[in-house]
């Protein structure tokens, strides 16, 4: 009984609850009873949840949605009383196969209502599926499970905190795995970790309906990785929908299916009236063709071929992009715990092989006390493994089910080697250091098989394999008979599909020292191959082909060679620093930084009052190119993915902490700024005397011609800025590579016209900045002695400047900045190390007061300031985004950073022949 109600039995259960078929004697009807799972009822955040899901779902009443009849509370647990609805899901419908025409329209119309009632209440679905809606005995649709609904005056993206940037919830009975059955059904913007409104679950709402009309969902992939790379690339094939199919469906399902949301329809209830105005299609039409007049015939060629060339020229926006494999798509999973948020987290993981879910250690109720935690795509935070306090070398089964960890007493020395579920239940010990002589348990245990497992013991100079099932510990190579005066030790990883191990081995060198080298060692033959020197945590993978490793602080991958044990060719280091790494069998890479050489940096927020605000919380590597979007809701920054690699132009999202690549593939890329709240423009690396700017919209993945068209290849542009008219750009460029001059330039937008050099002092002129009204220039000059930050008078209809230079700073300053009022122009004095702002007054005539002091240098303290573009003002003009320097304890791992697909963008960047 759950207060008056008579539980019968369990329908289903999910990320988000369990739900129970119930009835309820006083008005003898069957209701749905859903119940958060027992190890998250305590959870104030998941209660607080399962409050805004009742709220949600009572302030919806339409026939085409599940209702709610109220709360209920029992033993401590609080539940939802829903409507039972009696049918299938349209998934279990859809295994059985595409739907007829009429069937499909008819099911679409009604869960198109649904959602219409949803989005007019300010409620978005964003997980709407085949496997949310059911379809009754009698033909109605609805739709159900909100919970991952939020009201459309949320700011954040995630609904929480604690979300990850990507969020598969559970659900799909079409494809095997809870994973991939959401993730296919995701619009562009949720799959990049972006901000959503209705117009997501509009996306959502056409694969369905393609899926319905075909009998298969586009975006299916056998991976996480493979669906997100279909939903950003791969194009829908309208010729598998069905003969017959109205002209005005496959209209809808092609609106629908913008990638682009501001071309997807902005409201589905114009869907559904689209769809109710079909029309049928070309061959379901009966007849003879109409006969066209030779003459009608060639105006319609002359303007097909028009519209072509219109197309062209315009870079390819009127034609879909050519199919190409996915690319890898990066993400920071947020590792922080529910029980104790402030607590640190370890940098080592394992990742479960067949599921990509992560499992860490993690301090959690009680400070100081490790746990282990799962943390899984699915679900929107991390789950505690109960009875794994103290945990440490951690490491999840080939089959994912199983993790083993070492426990170790507080008290004592001893120390013991435990198993558990991935997914809970009894902790069990398999060996403990007391058993024997020379039984060491401070080394990661490593899988030789599903069954068992390779330990390190005498003093970390045995390999042992002990078996899981019979707890039988048996030595297999002692270390020093196969390399001579082995000191130590540290087995890494096992080549799949053999029993060579690769481990480190310390050898005390007369002439260099201690040195530890990487061997591979042959569990069977008893012999060993030394493979590299200086290195730690090794995974061979691509089918044996590729072989990662850290050195030095760095990931690096190499190519290798599985017969010959040996590396071949040069190692290429790809991040840095990184503490831990691991790599999936299908190609996934997920990392965690680590300290290093290399000091990371982080964008941050700053107030008025010097207050600060990390706008990520993991460490970074970028230059200090900074740049608000209009919105005030993304920054264009400049990572650097790769120690001392080049430079690559990012966004992050502000509401979600996702950063993602503006231009996809292997480009040379920096310092983004934004044009409008849609597009921005990057600068592109061709050789280091020429550099073009380009112009993008994120999310589209295309670009067109330079947005400055050259006609040598001398000179470069950078650090562009936008007149607020859109009319003209003004760039820093110089014809030759002598640092000690540089000019601005201007030039026309989408109008005929020369670039041209506008500021020359035969110095460095550079940091142009417009006035919001577009009247003024302020730029950075050293034409002086020293750099100043001075304006002029712009003409915006001529693009001239007035020969008066208005000096601003009254002595050392750079990078001006104005309010998006015009009413401050904001520099920071070089000198002091200091925020400064100037008031200016235009009218009767141009005044500038004093120059003031926002930010005292004390303020600013571990802040980048000097560089270029080092600061940015959002619109609001309460606020700033500077760069910290910063170093992270490797023990403090608020992130695991992830790049699913990370193979496919490898093997294009290095191939394996």
């Amino acid at each position: 009984m759950i207060g008056p109600y008579s539980v019968e039995r369990e329908l289903g259960r999910g990320g988000m609850g369990v739900v129970f078929l119930a009835v309820d004697p006083r008005l003898d009807r069957r209701v749905a009873i859903k119940a958060l799972p027992e190890h998250l009822a305590a959870d104030p955040e998941r209660l607080a949840r399962f409050e805004r899901e009742a709220k949600t779902l009572a302030s919806l009443s339409h026939a085409n949605v599940a209702g709610i009849y109220g709360v209920e509370e029992h033993a401590g647990h609080r539940y939802l009383v829903l409507e039972y609805v009696e049918g299938e899901t349209l998934a279990e419908r859809l295994d059985r196969g595409a739907m007829p025409i009429d069937e499909a329209l008819e099911i679409a119309d009604q869960v198109a209502a649904g959602v219409e009632a949803a989005h007019d209440a300010g409620v978005i679905h964003r997980d709407l599926k085949p496997g949310n809606v059911i379809v009754t005995p009698d033909g109605r649709a609805k739709v159900l499970d909100f919970g991952l609904a939020r009201s459309e005056e949320s700011t954040s993206a995630s609904g929480s905190s604690m979300s990850p940037t990507l969020t598969s919830p559970a659900g799909s009975q079409t494809v095997p795995g809870v994973i991939m059955g959401t993730a296919a059904y995701m619009s562009p913007e949720q799959a990049r970790g972006r901000r959503v409104d209705r117009r997501a679950d509009i996306w959502s709402f056409g694969v369905m309906l393609y899926e319905m009309l075909t009998g298969a969902s586009p975006f299916v992939g056998e991976t996480v990785s493979d669906s997100i790379g279909a939903i950003l690339h791969k194009d829908i094939d309208l010729d598998r929908l069905p003969p017959g199919t109205p002209r005005q469906v496959r209209h809808v399902l092609g609106r629908c299916l913008e990638r682009d949301k501001s071309r997807r329809y902005r409201d589905i209830g114009d869907a559904r009236l689209d769809l109710r105005m079909r029309t049928p299609s070309v061959d379901a039409q009966a007849g003879a063709p109409t006969r066209l007049h030779p003459a009608l015939l060639l105006l319609i060629a002359l303007a097909m071929a028009v519209v072509g060339a219109g197309a062209w020229l315009a870079g390819g926006a009127m034609r879909p992009p050519a199919p190409e494999a996915a690319g890898a798509m990066h993400m920071a999973i947020p590792m922080r715990v529910p029980e104790n948020p402030a607590g640190r987290t370890s940098s080592e993981f394992s990742v479960a092989p067949a599921t990509g879910q992560l499992v860490f250690i993690a301090e959690g109720g009680t400070p100081g006390e490790s746990n282990l935690y799962v943390r899984s795509f699915d679900e929107p935070e991390a789950r505690r493994i109960p009875g794994t306090e103290r945990a440490s070398q951690l490491s999840v089964s080939p089959d994912g089910r199983t993790v083993v960890f070492m426990w170790n007493d507080p008290d004592n020395p001893r120390g013991e080697l435990r198993r558990v579920s991935i997914d809970g239940g009894p902790v069990t010990t398999l060996l403990a250091s007391d058993r024997g002589a020379g039984f060491r348990l401070d080394v990661k245990p490593i899988w030789l098989s599903p069954t068992s497992v390779l330990l390190n013991s005498t003093d970390r100079l045995v390999l042992s394999e002990l078996s899981l099932e019979s707890l039988e510990m048996r030595p297999l190579v002692h270390v020093p008979e196969i390399v001579e005066a082995a000191a130590f030790v540290v087995p890494w990883s096992v080549i799949s599909g053999t029993r060579i191990a690769l481990a480190s081995i310390g050898v005390p060198d007369p002439v260099r020292g201690p040195v530890i080298d990487l061997y591979a060692i042959d569990l069977g033959a008893k012999t060993a191959k030394r493979v590299l020197t200086g290195v730690t945590r090794t995974v061979v993978f691509d089918s044996g082909r590729r072989i990662a490793f850290i050195r030095n602080g760095a990931l690096c991958v190499a190519r290798f060679d599985l017969e010959a044990l040996a590396l071949v060719g040069e190692f290429t280091p790809m991040y840095a620093p990184v503490s831990h790494f691991d790599i999936t069998p299908r190609g996934d890479l997920f990392y965690a930084i680590g300290s290093g050489a290399a000091t990371g940096v982080r964008p941050m927020l700053v107030g008025l009052d010097g207050a600060r605000e990390p706008l990520v919380d993991r460490r970074m590597f970028l230059y200090p190119l900074v740049h608000v979007s209009p919105d005030g809701g993304r920054i264009g920054l400049t990572t650097v993915p790769e120690p001392g690699g080049p430079p690559v132009a990012q966004v992050l999202d502000i509401a979600t902490g996702f950063v993602s690549p503006v231009v996809p593939g292997n480009l040379v890329t920096a310092a983004p700024v934004w044009i409008d709240d849609d597009d921005l423009v990057y600068q592109r690396y061709l050789s280091a005397a020429r550099i073009e700017l380009h112009r993008i919209r994120p999310g589209l993945e295309s670009e067109g011609a330079p947005l400055i068209p050259r006609a040598g290849d001398g000179g470069v542009q950078l650090l562009p800025e936008f007149s607020p008219d859109s009319r003209w750009v003004a760039y820093q460029s110089s014809s030759s590579q002598d640092a000690s001059v540089r000019d601005i330039w201007l030039a026309p937008l989408g109008r005929e016209g020369d670039a041209r050099p506008i500021v020359q002092s035969g110095r460095v002129d550079t940091l142009p900045a417009f006035s919001p009204d577009g009247r003024w220039l302020a730029y950075c000059s050293n034409s002086a002695g020293e750099f100043r930050v001075v304006m002029q008078a712009f003409d915006t209809e001529t693009g001239a400047l007035s020969a008066r230079i208005v000096p601003v700073s009254q002595g050392q300053g750079t990078n001006p900045v104005w309010s998006a009022d015009g009413a401050w122009l904001y520099f920071i004095d070089t000198e002091e190390q200091r925020l400064m702002r100037v008031a200016v007054e235009q009218a009767p005539a141009l005044r500038l007061a004093p120059p003031e002091v926002v930010l005292t240098s004390a303020q600013l303290d571990g802040l980048r300031t000097a560089e270029p573009r080092a600061f940015d003002i959002f619109p609001d003009g309460e606020r700033f985004v500077f760069v910290e320097q910063t170093e992270q304890d490797d023990r403090d791992q608020p992130y695991i950073n992830v790049a699913l697909n990370w193979l496919t963008e490898l093997r294009s960047r290095m191939p394996a022949d």
